[in-house]
């Protein structure tokens, strides 16, 4: 059973320590610099939160989810929406569906609205990230609008 658990001092580290394949690098930063984004995020009243992803207690993954306002200068959506900022499988754990599970825990979560009311679920994704749009085409997740040259922000109706 998938679970989303808050990041703490007994996990941290091996939060810190969890690596997705080599080859997804280039398309993720280290989630190190999630957990600062989160930290600043926080500091800034933004809303976000960092949880790290477990599958039968055993740790395989960290997500990030973030509130984003209608028209923040960032994205400039045209309403509120969740952001599903990070998702990230260690690579021992990929190929065996725990990234649908995970996803799935994620929009799950993101439903019950924990930090206020949102049409839309949102996500960036590199366009070269064909197993990662795979992915997101099964949740019903739409490419709307190019971020910048090399990404898409995609859509997905709560």
């Amino acid at each position: 059973m998938i679970e989303l658990k808050p990041i703490n001092w007994s996990n941290f580290w091996d939060v810190v320590a969890l690596k997705p394949k080599h080859e997804q690098t280039k398309y993720i930063q280290p989630i190190s610099v999630f957990m600062a984004e989160s930290y600043v995020n926080l500091r800034e009243k933004n809303l976000d939160i960092s949880m790290a992803i477990y599958f039968n207690s055993q740790l395989i993954g960290f997500s990030k989810v973030v509130y984003i306002p209608k028209f923040e200068e960032v994205y400039n959506l045209t309403e509120n929406s969740y952001m599903i900022d990070a998702l990230i499988i260690e690579e021992s754990f990929q190929g065996k569906g725990y990234g649908k599970l995970a996803l799935k825990k994620v929009i799950d979560f993101i439903s019950d609205f924990p930090f206020g009311k949102a049409k839309t679920i949102s996500l960036v994704c590199y366009k070269q990230n064909q197993k990662a749009i795979n992915l997101f085409h099964k949740f019903a997740f739409i490419k709307t609008k190019p971020k910048n040259k090399n990404m898409y922000i995609y859509l997905k109706k709560i």
